[in-house]
């Protein structure tokens, strides 16, 4: 009985310590510092061709990002993707990274199916860092 006591117990004092993958504050107006973004599974792009930093992280089964031009200050969040509910993807979205090349920009994201029990890399492309992104067909690209 005192183990499961004392499980309960670390438990609830441990609980408020475990971060989502969500930056905190995300949904926060205004200039945010790097040092208050804390975020799990992200990629910092440095777009060639705007000469700006895009910080790209999972948010759910969608992915957030900001830009800056410092590396620095940070931007508002701006929703650069959203899973349909009608997709074939059962969770969420983790480890998005975003790459530009020959003129467009790549998302890549690892995301767990239904079918197996392991996740596919899909991949998304667009004509701006924050999208709009749509699948590409050769999506999911690995197993």
């Amino acid at each position: 009985m005192k183990k499961v006591l004392y499980l309960i117990l670390a438990v609830v004092l441990l609980a408020p310590q475990i971060t989502s993958a969500q930056p905190r504050g995300r949904m926060a107006y205004g200039v945010h510092d790097i040092d208050s973004l804390r975020w799990r599974d992200n990629c910092i792009l440095a777009d060639p061709v705007s000469h700006t930093y895009y910080f790209v992280g999972p948010a759910g089964r969608s992915v957030m990002s900001y830009k800056s031009k410092d590396l620095k200050h940070w931007g508002e969040p701006k929703q650069v993707l959203v899973l349909p509910e009608d997709n074939w993807v059962s969770g969420n979205i983790w480890a998005p990274e975003m790459h530009c090349y020959n003129g467009k920009y790549y998302l890549t994201c690892a995301v767990p199916g239904t079918q197996y029990a392991s996740y596919a890399d899909n991949c998304y492309v667009a004509d701006h860092p924050f999208g709009p992104f749509r699948y590409c067909w050769q999506s999911p690209v690995a197993w």
